[in-house]
């Protein structure tokens, strides 16, 4: 009888070439946030989430229509303050989360974890339960 061995989520997607690159922009995505943190702020940084990267667009999900619109007022210095640290970034995009449940289910505080952009964390166990039983 062979003996499996057991592979964390992360270890699975990184033998995957496509998979990978995702989980390279979903820290890619964290990164960005961690720059620009002190310009957002102790107050609102409980209300943002790095989301994903598509070219040079970047998108924030915010919780509710209040710090959206704090956020769109500090959109030109983000940016700058990105592109002035080496980051691709030409424009961002805001997701406003309004659901409670929705927002909780994210769990967009503490260290780089999957979860932080659930949607692609979700994606990414599909396809890596998946390469799992394959083998």
């Amino acid at each position: 009888v062979a003996k499996q061995s057991a592979f964390t989520l992360e270890e699975a997607v990184q033998c995957t070439p496509s998979l990978s690159h995702l989980l390279l922009r979903l820290k890619a995505s964290q990164q960005y946030l961690a720059c620009v943190k002190p310009l957002i702020g102790a107050t609102l940084l409980p209300t943002i989430c790095a989301g994903p990267i598509e070219e040079t667009t970047w998108c924030l999900i915010v919780k509710g229509n209040a710090v959206a619109a704090k956020l769109r007022q500090m959109l030109p210095q983000l940016i700058e303050h990105l592109r002035a640290h080496g980051h691709p970034i030409t424009s961002i995009r805001l997701r406003i989360v309004t659901k409670k449940t929705h927002w909780n289910a994210m769990a967009c505080s503490g260290p780089l974890r999957l979860q932080h952009n659930w949607h692609l964390w979700l994606l990414l166990h599909y396809y890596a339960h998946n390469w799992l039983l394959a083998m």
